[in-house]
């Protein structure tokens, strides 16, 4: 290392600078090396690194780094180690010489592919290949990319005195002719020659077009996600390890936005894996990868599943199962982002898919599934409460109930609904609905207390009833619960109903003979001995009111 390298104290947010260009270096590096050159990750690699660069420059000029065995330093900084092998960068410096490298204002594109070009070459070559990365940086002329070199390596060079070797044996003289010869070799190119020796057979061709088939379709993403998990266990400073996780999450994104579900998942469930060893090895990291399970559940992540959809034949069940086991390797939190896009789903597999996911991830944490029953849209409400119904957690009944009193029929209709496919809700505290401004929530809800015979719903219905003064507009509400009344009550309310029914049946009124046709109605619903007795007193009294009462129940009880 020079000594004019640490002569400056360097702050914190330049080293971060620094740090960052030399992951955004490393990834295009390998983005280059897995992708063909104008492939859309490998180009926006390249201009990624050129964006990092180039606001270095902005902020504090030319960058200078030094070269050592295992790692590169800045100013005296360690900004990136790894292992003795080509594959790290540092190494491959260091291998062939190099003491420092520098990247100066104004270097462009086609420069840094250029220098990209010569690493990765040198990266993969075998030791016999010839030239080393030195020669080729020298050989490219570059104007904004500078480097040192280690001197004493050519100087220690051994000198060879060639007229001091022994000439060849005579033996040895005949190979030089044999390679003279070989310009009378016939070309396989010349028509004359037999094509018989060149043919394939159908096994030969069938390996060969597999082959092919498997380079055209090889995996990159699976390759990338590897080598970042790789690149991201090496890191031991919280702020490194942090920037190695914004590059996969970056990179998961867009694996998503292309439909490769079974990439994402495999990279989220080595993200599990390394979390859970990470309890025990490297607890520092643990509220890193646990902000980084919250970001990839976010709308920044999860909204490219739109662009996957559009790519998505809705007839390939493996796709989509794939795309549901990927959702639930996610947290909880992703709900609030599934949620909404229940809305958008282009097809009713893929919305049954999302459901289904969004009620797993329900089973681990309710609250974020809770929390979407304040959100605007009525539609999605109306889901979330469908979805609530199939939890078996008690403190849905409570938040459900709250909905029974939304200004929305639609979801106090649904809220109804599940609760009563639940049994779990108390019959008093939904008896509010019976006055429901919704002419069918009130009748479900009085389907519901009719559907059995309840102590209960009939003491609630007998105090109700006891206290109504109806009006001819209100009339058909009265009749619907008295009718309840007698499908949910018992002998217990023959008392209660024979007083409205006889009793000061001289009276006249509207409002009284609309409460006697409802106590006859009731009466004919409870189809018991007492019942029938006083139906029987009442076809046969001396009173119109009575008698009229009487016959207009019948009617309605043959109507059903």
């Amino acid at each position: 290392m020079t000594e004019k390298s640490i002569t400056r104290q360097v702050g914190d947010d330049e080293l971060q600078q620094v740090k960052d260009v030399a992951i955004k270096f490393f990834l295009a590096i390998k983005n280059y090396s897995l992708y063909p050159e104008h492939h859309a990750i490998s180009k926006g690699s390249i201009a990624d690194f050129k964006t990092h660069l180039d606001r270095f420059f902005k902020n504090y000029g030319n960058l200078r780094i030094d070269v050592e065995r295992e790692r590169l330093l800045y100013r005296g900084d360690v900004i990136h180690q790894g292992p003795s092998d080509p594959e790290n960068s540092a190494f491959l410096f260091y291998r062939d010489g190099i003491q420092w490298l520098e990247f100066q204002e104004g270097l462009g594109r086609k420069e840094i592919l250029d220098f990209i070009k010569i690493i990765d070459h040198y990266k993969a070559q075998k030791e016999e290949a010839e030239g080393d990365i030195v020669t080729a940086l020298w050989e490219a002329e570059f104007s904004s990319l500078n480097y040192g070199t280690n001197e004493l390596l050519w100087e220690e060079d051994v000198l060879i005195d060639f007229s001091r070797l022994k000439v060849m044996e005579e033996e040895h003289l005949g190979l030089d002719k044999h390679i003279e010869n070989q310009a009378d070799v016939p070309s396989i190119a010349d028509p004359g020659l037999d094509k018989s020796v060149w043919k394939l057979t159908a096994e030969e061709i069938k390996e060969t077009l597999n082959f092919v088939h498997e380079e055209e379709h090889r995996n990159f993403d699976a390759d990338l996600f590897d080598v970042l998990l790789v690149f991201m266990k090496m890191q031991e400073e919280k702020e490194d390890f942090a920037v190695v996780l914004d590059f996969i999450r970056e990179s998961l994104q867009n694996t998503i936005a292309k439909g490769d579900f079974q990439s994402a998942s495999k990279l989220l469930n080595s993200m599990r894996e390394i979390y859970r060893s990470y309890k025990t090895e490297r607890f520092w990291a643990l509220p890193l990868l646990e902000d980084f399970f919250v970001m990839i559940s976010s709308p920044q992540v999860l909204s490219t599943l739109s662009e996957a959809w559009l790519k998505i034949e809705e007839k390939d069940p493996d796709i989509i199962k794939e795309m549901r086991q990927m959702l639930l390797l996610l947290s909880p939190q992703a709900i609030l982002t599934l949620g909404p896009m229940l809305l958008e789903a282009p097809s009713s597999t893929i919305h049954k898919s999302l459901m289904e996911v969004i009620g797993s991830l329900a089973t681990r944490d309710l609250r974020p599934l809770i929390r979407l029953l304040d959100h605007p849209k009525k539609d999605l409400v109306q889901k979330v409460i469908y979805i609530l119904g199939f939890m078996k957690d008690e403190s849905v009944d409570r938040s459900l109930l709250k909905m029974v009193r939304d200004p929305s029929e639609q979801i106090r209709e649904e809220t109804l609904k599940v609760l009563v496919r639940r049994k779990s809700a108390g019959i008093r505290e939904l008896f509010p609905l019976i006055e429901d401004s919704s002419d069918n929530i009130r009748r479900r809800f009085l389907e519901y207390l009719g559907h059995k015979r309840s102590e209960e719903a009939e003491n609630l219905l007998v105090d109700y009833l006891g206290k109504q003064r109806v009006n001819r507009k209100a009339f058909p509400q009265l009749l619907d619960a008295y009718r309840t009344l007698g499908r949910c009550g018992s002998r217990r309310s023959i008392p209660f109903l024979k007083d409205r029914l006889l009793n000061k049946a001289w009276i006249p009124g509207l409002g009284k003979s609309m409460h006697q046709q409802g106590a006859a109605l009731a009466l004919l619903e409870l189809e018991n001995k007492e019942a029938r007795e006083i139906l029987n007193l009442a076809s046969k009294s001396r009173f119109p009111g009575v008698q009229n009462a009487y016959q207009s129940a019948l009617e309605l009880k043959n109507e059903q």
